[in-house]
């Protein structure tokens, strides 16, 4: 059984597999490595953020899960913010063209975009982040499955 935050970023990373190698080098669900900027960039991670357990869990219930979840942009190149953004373009159309992840949540919504440049500013390197959220019910006692 998998528990149903890997089904969500497995999902996530699988709706950019298109998207290899022209748009992303890369697509990751967990990377634990240093990115390589000459061979690894741009990639797109999609990572798990945090998780609130709604009030229902309390009865003993199914539990309502608001899990949040981030997808990371990451590139070095001269026209960074212009890479980003038509990257995130890409992003926010294919996670809107689906709000359920096909049936996996409830729904899902894009909650904020960050950007951070590297600390020096004649690498080109920098990473755009969209968080979004994602409600989802699962049955108590069994994370692995949408209730």
């Amino acid at each position: 059984m998998i528990h149903i935050r890997r089904q969500i970023r497995e999902k996530i990373a699988a709706l950019f597999d298109d998207d290899r190698p022209l748009i992303f080098k890369r697509v990751e669900t967990d990377r634990v490595h240093p990115l390589d900027g000459k061979t690894m960039l741009p990639c797109l991670e999609v990572s798990f953020e945090g998780e609130e357990i709604g009030e229902r869990a309390m009865l003993g219930e199914a539990k309502q899960r608001l899990m949040n979840f981030a997808i990371t942009l990451s590139a070095k190149t001269k026209d960074l913010a212009d890479a980003l953004d038509e990257r995130a373009l890409i992003v926010e159309r294919k996670m809107a063209a689906d709000m359920t992840l096909g049936g996996l949540v409830l729904h899902v919504q894009h909650t904020g975009t960050t950007y951070e440049t590297s600390p020096d500013g004649e690498a080109r390197a920098g990473a755009l982040q969209l968080t979004y959220a994602a409600l989802v019910m699962t049955p108590e006692g069994d994370a692995s499955r949408r209730a």
